[in-house]
């Protein structure tokens, strides 16, 4: 009985090893992943112990008291190993999170002159003299012109009524249902996409990008992210929103607010693009695909 409540232990503490590793993975950040390749390698070498020790029993002819005394000490190993892992872990983690102000909690590099660089920095003049357009909308609705200016006041005002992450949950939810779903080869500024009344993944970014600019919030907490989605590996736009000390994300294909730090299980971050231009995330293998170029639409 004994025997079997310490190989009982033996493989409880390599499942905490194993939890641990997933954890740290999620963290995602550089010291996070060396410090979860350390962790599968302490899970690899507690199997090895598990598979050695029975083989080890089989060809003894010790007593099983002289066996439960070998296994003891690799109990006693892995029970004083992981909570070193532990407190390292976290230290690591206090040391390195506060210098990362990023969706994911990955560092970004500023990324090479591709296309889609050219591309946002045209498509954010664009935003710009949209913007200016809605305003003169909103402050005298009877002289308004452009229908899609008024609808885009409309869609906004949706948030409007709310403050904190209950605003940004109810634009999310009135951009998604303002635009039918429609697969879109260019980047398009808000009105062109509301006068189309279409787009896929990057107009409904671009469209709640613009709204929550114009409800005030600052462009430095806005950030477009360029995605490939892990089950499917394709390219995905997600609008990045800093709310409370972390990032939400934004998604066409669901009304949910996700946590950035969440969401790594579902995507590898690529790209980011704000009012800065564009950047690229640090470690994940980025797709050739985004070369392409995307030229935005002018609008009508």
């Amino acid at each position: 009985m004994i025997s079997h409540i310490t190989d009982l232990k033996i493989g409880l503490y390599s499942a905490a090893i194993s939890a641990s590793a997933a954890f740290v993975q999620r963290e995602a950040s550089i010291y996070g992943t060396f410090f979860a390749i350390v962790l599968v390698l302490g899970r690899s070498l507690a199997r090895v112990l598990c598979r050695f020790l029975p083989k080890r029993r089989s060809k003894c002819v010790s007593t099983a008291n002289n066996h439960l005394r070998a296994r003891i000490p690799v109990t006693r190993c892995l029970s004083a190993v992981i909570p070193i892992l532990y407190v390292l872990f976290f230290c690591i983690k206090a040391h390195a999170q506060p210098g990362i102000d990023e969706p994911f909690g990955l560092s970004t590099i500023p990324a090479a002159q591709t296309a889609i660089g050219a591309t946002w920095k045209e498509l954010l003049v664009e935003i710009t003299n949209d913007l200016s357009i809605v305003n003169d909308c909103r402050e005298n609705p009877p002289s308004c012109s452009s229908p899609a200016a008024i609808e885009f006041v409309s869609i906004a005002n949706e948030g409007k009524r709310n403050e904190g992450p209950a605003r940004i949950g109810h634009l999310n939810r009135a951009a998604n249902f303002a635009i039918r779903p429609q697969a879109d080869d260019q980047w398009r500024s808000p009105l062109a996409i509301l006068s189309r009344n279409s787009g896929d993944c990057k107009n409904y970014a671009v469209l709640k990008y613009a709204m929550l600019r114009e409800l005030g919030v600052s462009p430095d907490a806005l950030k477009i992210i360029i995605v490939e989605v892990r089950s499917s590996h394709q390219l995905h736009a997600i609008l990045a929103v800093r709310e409370q000390g972390g990032w939400l994300l934004l998604d066409n294909r669901t009304l949910m607010l996700v946590e950035s730090s969440v969401a790594l299980e579902y995507y590898d971050p690529l790209y980011e693009l704000d009012q800065n231009g564009i950047r690229e995330f640090a470690l994940p293998t980025r797709s050739p695909r985004l070369a392409q170029s995307l030229r935005p639409t002018r609008t009508p």
